[in-house]
């Protein structure tokens, strides 16, 4: 089966899936931004630490690259942080984003992030057949600052 990216209003679509009003949502919709502006692979999502990012400057590293963040994923960013803070969520955790459903809030897994991405794209209407993850990452997809 060919591997399908999906197209810009698609990717659009699939962002807004995530329930913003839960700690969840925040962290899914930052993860997805991630992936689709910026074109993470769901690896160096799971080994991003909060140590990692820079909100002031909208900065992010990813091994040795800073990557410039665009203004929605600094905003995303920091609800999902700020949503990680007001709930308790893994104060001592290192990882940037955790698993909810987890005791000790421990990092999300490639496997994890695969599956949450997956979810929204068939939330969104979309059948998952020759979709893959990094799908939402298309190269056409706006780069804003």
């Amino acid at each position: 089966m060919a591997r399908r990216l999906l197209s810009c209003a698609q990717i659009r679509r699939v962002l807004d899936q995530p329930d913003r009003t839960t700690p969840r949502g925040w962290r899914d919709r930052a993860i997805m931004r991630l992936m689709a502006v910026h074109r993470l692979r769901p690896s160096q999502i799971v080994a991003l630490q909060v140590a990692h990012v820079d909100l002031e400057s909208g900065v992010l590293r990813v091994g040795a690259r800073a990557v410039r963040l665009a203004p929605d994923t600094v905003a995303a960013l920091n609800a999902w942080l700020r949503a990680r803070q007001l709930h308790g969520l893994g104060e001592e955790a290192r990882s940037l984003f955790l698993a909810l459903d987890r005791p000790g809030r421990a990092g999300l897994t490639t496997r994890a992030v695969r599956h949450l991405v997956g979810v929204y794209i068939e939330q969104a209407g979309y059948a998952r057949e020759g979709i893959v993850p990094t799908s939402i990452g298309n190269p056409e997809f706006p780069y804003v600052y």
